[in-house]
């Protein structure tokens, strides 16, 4: 397992904090590929910080294609059309083409339920992961 360190703006840290958003979008680019389910992110916002499990990844060419696969509302947004807007602030077209986009399925580790059914829900709709679940501690279930 591996841990990773990532910087995340309010309100977004508060929601994953309090387990309403339970999946991260970022760019797949080099640093996002080291990812895997098991790894543990920690989110930095200020001198709070948070670490969730990473429970999968769910990645697609844009973020137009993401929207069309999960959830936007576990997201922490709520209408598809200012979400694209929203991460397109952070990701132009032209790095979204480059690398593609993930959607970070996390579990926060202070809850011991919570996202499971989430995730097998994800994989009943189809969500295509990147890589199985594997080497989860079991005490985040």
């Amino acid at each position: 397992m591996k841990s990773h360190n990532m910087t995340l703006k309010q309100p977004y840290f508060d929601l994953i904090k309090n387990g309403k958003k339970t999946i991260e979008l970022r760019l797949y680019d080099t640093k996002r590929q080291q990812i895997a389910p098991g790894d543990e992110i920690i989110f930095q916002n200020g001198d709070n910080s948070n670490t969730v499990v990473v429970v999968g990844l769910v990645r697609a060419r844009c973020f137009a294609s993401l929207f069309d696969i999960i959830d936007v509302k576990e997201t922490g947004l709520e209408e598809r059309e200012k979400a694209i807007s929203i991460m397109e602030q952070f990701y132009d077209q032209d790095a979204q083409n480059k690398f593609g986009v993930v959607g970070i399925v996390v579990k926060n580790k202070r809850f011991r339920d919570g996202n499971l059914q989430k995730f097998v829900t994800f994989l009943h709709k189809g969500y295509w992961l990147l890589q199985p679940i594997t080497g989860i501690d079991q005490e985040y279930w």
